[in-house]
Parts: structure tokens; C-alpha cells; sequence
């Protein structure tokens, strides 16, 4: 069980070294752009489901590669922009981002991407997320190792970013209150070495902006996990630290490494001031996605401990544990997988260390979690995982919708899970039916537990991003639905689409 552990560790980019930072200064536009290609995308269609030969095609795959054969380039982050009908996906280690516009059935176009290179080879270009308040067309990019998050244009990405923020890279704990310590700060400072005392002098080192979600008031959440190790490096035997420069450079053992939480308006980023003009949330082991709740409260996995970070509207900030499963072991980590129904009325988290397919849920304005464990249910008849996978349900994202099943008028939670922390473990999208509230599965529903499997084995299931929307060529069709997955162990991106009523979920 510790060699798992530490392979997790070193997937999710978990193990650090011990690095101090340097404040950069947020450049004014998209530095060394350069359009590194465009067209060569040839969508290779798989109609039968690989585990399920004898099966008629239910679902059609397209699958497109987007790099070199090998573990290069790491394909990451994916989000869909509806006016123009493409989908966005970082590269992280080559700093490059994916434009693939889709046709006027939500299908992949063949010779149409544009691959726009953001900033430096291996700048880290992670989070790739839709803006809230600024713009359909808009997206939230990070790149975690130069330390920046930005604003950019999708309809034109030759534009000068909106916003181009350094985030802060350190932080003082000497500021708490240590007699009023509930999430246990001090510890996390003592963690690293026991400079605790002085006060003032405990600090920590901070970075890596993973996720970026923005608030109904235009504010931006920015989870700062830390250096991005790579798995994906480790194992073609290089050196797994992706991260260089000078805002990373490797010092001595005696610096202290940490995780932050940012809070911030990007009008009010003043780089004179404390935490850039925000305000920093100390984290436990490693803050990685984000999002928030009907009434604006902010949750984020931490995928090393098993805790939730929650802030509410008010920034008062709280560690919340991990509930237990119905063994009585309790789950051993949060995250990455952290979602919001569209209504806000719930956040869904996922453990990816937990091998059962465990959902804990929160209610919107409520801090008790709640473990949903409809993946175990006896009546799914439709696991199709081979007998040398066994039976793990790796979560490591989720997507969800509102306009879900036959008749696309169904809340469904769409988890994807992944063979990242174990090559046998299937890949597979699961479509989870809700009531109308959002308040439990609805297993007796119109399909209530449906589940695909991806085709081809160990890919690095990443991302999954549910697409949907009409067709302009023909009123009054019925809706499109389109589940596009990121693959970060092949570089690919795989769509699913059903080819019949019975199993459109």
C-alpha cells in the first residue's frame, strides 16, 4: 500500500522538493506566442466497445492524437465554449493550448485546430476554465510554473490578455492567531523543518496555480498547489520536476514549502500590497480544483489529506474531514474532483485514492458531507471492466448536467474514472441520475445508472466535458450531447456519442 501511495503522490504532482520562490512581475501580454501548428487532426473512429465485443455499436468514439508519440506534452485541462463551438485543452508541460472547433453536430472537425503556444516551453499550462461574468468567449488560464494566471480571448487569441496576474509566492504565518488555530496553520508551518518560532518569521513558500473558478462578483479563486511533478516524466525516466526558472529553483532544506488558497478581484491585484491586494487561505496537502455553491461558498479538494477546504461568504475559512464509507474507513482524500450542479444546489467530491466509486456530497450552505455510494449498487448490470481490471472506480473528475437522458431533461452527474494511479483499473464514464433537487441518485429513474467504457486501456483519463446544444442545420432537432475526455498518459482527447435512444445518457 506505500508503494501506491507514493506513486499517487508522485502522479498528482505531490511530492515537492524544497524550493523558494521569487515574486515576478505579471507581464502585459501572452509572452513568445507562436502557432506551433495548425490542421493534421484526423478523428479515428472505434464503433464497438472494446471490453464488449460481441455487443452491437451502442456508442460511436472518435479519438484524436495531439502530440508525438511518447509522454511529452500532457494533455490536461478541456472546457467547451459554446458561441464558438470549440473546445479549449492545455498541454502542460509544452505550454500550449488546443483549439478544436467541433461541427454542426458537436463533432470533431478533421484539419481545423489551432495549437497556440502560451509563454515558455514548460511554462505549466494547466487550468483552462470559462469565465463567469466576463464573457461566453472568455477563459481563465494558469500556468503553474511561471506562477501566472490570465484572462484571455478564445474567439482571438493574438489579443493582449484582459488580466495577467502574478500570484503570490509567499506567505506569512506569523500573521495568525495562534491561540484561535482550527485548521492547524502552526502545524503546517512546523511540517516543514519546526520554524514555528519567531512569529513573524514562519512563512510559507507558495505557488503553482492549478485551478482558477470565478465568483458570481467577479472575484477569482486560485488553488496554489505547489511545484508540478510529473508522473508522466518519471516514467520514461526523466527528471519529473517540470518546473525551471528562477521562480523555482531548488534551495536549501532549511525553506519550507506550503499550499494556499487565493482569493482575489482582479481590479484590485497590487503587487505593493499584502497577497497581491487578496487574501491567501493557508491549505493542508495540495489544494487542487475548486468550485463554489449556490450561496458562494468555496469548496476545494486537497489531494494528499483527508480534508475539504470550504470558505464561506463571509472568508471564514474551515477544514472539514473526510467522511467514512460504509467499511468505517474514512475516505482518504479529497479531490481532484470537484463539481457544481448547475443550479448550485450541491458540490459532488471524489476521492482518487479510494478504489469504490465513494461520492461525498454537500448541500449548498451546509458543512455536514454526505456519502453517496449508488456505484456500488447491485442492479448495475452493465460493468463491462475486464476480470484482470477488478473492480476499482478510480474517480478523478466529474461533470454535470441538467439537460441529461433520453429525453434531455434529466439532472445527471457524469464521473470519469481513471487508470492514472493504477494501469488496471478501467476508464469509464459513468452517467449517474439525480432527483429534480439534486438531493440523491435516482437509481428507479428513466436509465439511473449507465456506464461506458473508454476504449484502449491505461490511458491517463484526465478531464471530461460534456458538450450540448442544437443544431443550427436542423430546427427543432432534438438537443446534442457530446462527452469529450482528455487523456493525459496518450496526449489524446476522445469523444462518446450514443447512436440510439436507449443509451443516450
Amino acid at each position: 500500500m506505500q508503494n501506491i501511495h507514493a506513486l499517487a503522490l508522485l502522479t498528482l504532482g505531490m511530492l515537492h522538493p524544497v524550493l523558494s520562490f521569487s515574486s515576478m512581475p505579471a507581464p502585459a501580454c501572452i509572452s513568445d506566442r507562436a502557432d506551433v501548428e495548425e490542421g493534421g487532426l484526423t478523428p479515428q473512429r472505434i464503433e464497438n466497445l472494446p471490453s464488449r465485443e460481441e455487443a452491437p455499436p451502442r456508442v460511436v468514439f472518435e479519438e484524436v492524437y495531439l502530440a508525438k508519440a511518447g509522454y511529452e506534452e500532457e494533455a490536461h485541462e478541456i472546457a467547451f465554449v459554446e458561441p464558438s463551438r470549440s473546445l479549449f485543452m492545455s498541454m502542460l508541460t509544452q505550454n500550449i493550448l488546443h483549439k478544436i472547433p467541433l461541427d454542426d453536430h458537436l463533432e470533431m472537425k478533421e484539419y481545423s485546430h489551432r495549437s497556440t503556444k502560451i509563454g515558455p516551453e514548460r511554462g505549466g499550462l494547466h487550468n483552462v476554465g470559462k469565465s463567469q461574468t466576463r464573457g461566453d468567449n472568455m477563459l481563465w488560464l494558469s500556468t503553474q510554473c511561471e506562477n501566472r494566471v490570465l484572462l484571455v480571448d478564445s474567439n482571438d487569441l493574438s489579443k493582449a490578455p484582459r488580466y495577467t496576474l502574478a500570484v503570490p509566492t509567499h506567505f506569512d504565518l506569523g500573521q495568525l492567531d495562534r491561540e484561535a488555530d482550527p485548521m492547524g496553520y502552526s502545524d503546517t508551518c512546523g511540517m516543514a523543518n519546526d520554524h514555528c518560532e519567531g512569529g513573524a518569521q514562519c512563512g510559507l513558500a507558495i505557488g503553482g496555480p492549478h485551478s482558477v473558478r470565478e465568483a458570481a462578483d467577479g472575484s477569482i479563486w486560485v488553488a496554489l498547489k505547489g511545484m508540478y511533478t510529473s508522473e508522466v516524466y518519471r516514467r520514461v525516466g526523466k527528471d519529473n520536476n517540470i518546473c525551471t526558472g528562477g521562480s523555482w529553483q531548488l534551495h536549501s532544506e532549511d525553506d519550507r514549502v506550503g499550499y494556499a488558497l487565493w482569493n482575489i478581484h482582479p481590479d484590485h491585484f497590487d503587487m505593493t500590497k499584502s497577497a497581491f491586494g487578496g487574501t491567501l487561505y493557508p491549505a493542508r496537502k495540495s489544494p487542487v480544483m475548486i468550485d463554489i455553491d449556490g450561496q458562494g461558498n468555496v469548496f476545494t479538494g486537497q489531494d494528499s489529506v483527508p480534508w475539504v477546504h470550504r470558505v464561506d461568504t463571509k472568508g471564514n475559512a474551515q477544514q472539514i474531514a473526510m467522511p467514512k464509507g460504509p467499511d468505517g474507513v474514512q475516505i482518504p482524500t479529497s479531490g481532484p474532483a470537484v463539481v457544481a450542479t448547475p443550479d448550485g444546489s450541491a458540490i459532488f467530491i471524489a476521492s482518487l485514492m479510494n478504489e469504490e466509486g465513494l461520492i461525498v456530497q454537500f448541500r449548498s450552505g451546509e458543512t455536514t458531507p454526505r456519502v453517496i455510494t449508488a456505484l456500488r449498487d447491485t442492479r448495475d448490470t452493465n460493468y463491462w471492466a475486464s476480470p484482470e481490471q477488478g473492480l476499482q472506480q478510480r474517480i478523478i473528475h466529474f461533470a454535470c448536467s441538467n439537460h441529461g437522458g433520453w429525453d434531455y431533461g434529466q439532472n445527471t452527474l457524469y464521473a470519469l474514472t481513471s487508470s492514472l494511479l493504477e494501469p488496471q483499473a478501467p476508464e469509464q464514464i459513468i452517467a449517474l441520475q439525480f432527483t429534480e433537487d439534486w438531493s440523491k441518485p435516482d437509481l428507479d429513474g428513466d436509465y439511473g445508472l449507465m456506464r461506458l467504457t473508454l476504449p484502449g486501456y491505461n490511458k491517463g483519463a484526465h478531464r471530461i466535458c460534456i458538450a450540448e446544444g442544437n443544431s443550427s442545420s436542423s430546427p427543432g432537432a432534438h438537443m446534442l450531447r457530446r462527452a469529450f475526455v482528455s487523456n493525459t498518459l496518450s496526449n489524446t482527447i476522445t469523444m462518446a456519442k450514443s447512436k440510439n435512444r436507449e443509451w443516450n445518457w
